[in-house]
């Protein structure tokens, strides 16, 4: 059976070692990142990486949690800014501990503010090399300078977006800096590594199905694009 290692909070780490009933251990190469919305302590993040660990069980994958994040705290970009920062020290720390020859992102709802403002503050020159970004229920403004980011350390964003996600047009109304990207898409020129993805529901439909708890969708939109060669 393997075993898995965990690291301390708030950045969870899985990886599968090999017994000696198996060849050696292999050395992770591949990093996957996953990071959860407000008001949650994103169990779609363990559930995502069962599914990647099935996929590929030598890629190494880390939950990152931020504790439960109030409607209130939200709407106050300060405080946006620290959890945004902690994020930032958390991937650069991350990134730098191998030398990963792949390394992924996916973020749902606040956690996908987190994973671009991050990315886009740090220095270009020393900016991770991220393969995949994938973004579901996104909170960012569709304006969002992905141009700053694609080719110049993100290789392909996938903007997976619920046509039916009531929550983002509140977050458009009332949330300062913020908008619905995870309903009507992000602007620009769209190729195979820029894409929006629009399906026919709301805010957590990518996790649920009919009120009950779903991977279907993480299995068959997210899994061969974080584990194979798959376009968007």
């Amino acid at each position: 059976m393997g075993r898995t290692r965990q690291c301390r909070s708030p950045l969870q780490c899985r990886r599968t070692k090999y017994s000696a009933m198996r060849p050696a251990y292999v050395r992770p190469t591949h990093l996957i990142i996953t990071v959860h919305g407000i008001r949650t302590f994103g169990q779609w993040q363990e559930r995502l990486a069962k599914l990647i660990r099935s996929a590929e069980p030598t890629a190494r994958v880390c939950n990152y949690h931020y504790g439960y994040f109030s409607i209130i705290a939200f709407m106050i970009p300060f405080l946006r800014w620290i959890v945004t920062r902690r994020f930032r020290h958390a991937l650069i720390a991350e990134a730098s501990n191998a030398n990963w020859d792949r390394i992924d992102i996916v973020a749902h709802s606040f956690g996908t503010h987190l994973v671009a403002w991050a990315i886009h503050e740090m220095n270009v020159d020393t900016r991770p090399r991220i393969h995949t970004v994938i973004l579901a229920g996104s909170v960012l403004k569709p304006w969002f300078p992905w141009s700053d980011l694609i080719g110049k350390g993100v290789y392909r964003l996938v903007n997976d977006c619920g046509t039916k996600d009531g929550i983002l047009i509140l977050n458009q109304l009332f949330v300062l800096f913020s908008g619905m990207a995870g309903r009507i898409g992000f602007n620009g020129m769209t190729n195979e590594q820029f894409r929006n993805r629009f399906f026919a529901f709301g805010h957590s439909g990518y996790f649920v199905k009919k009120y009950t708890l779903d991977d279907s969708f993480m299995k068959e939109s997210w899994i061969p694009l974080l584990c194979g060669t798959a376009s968007a």
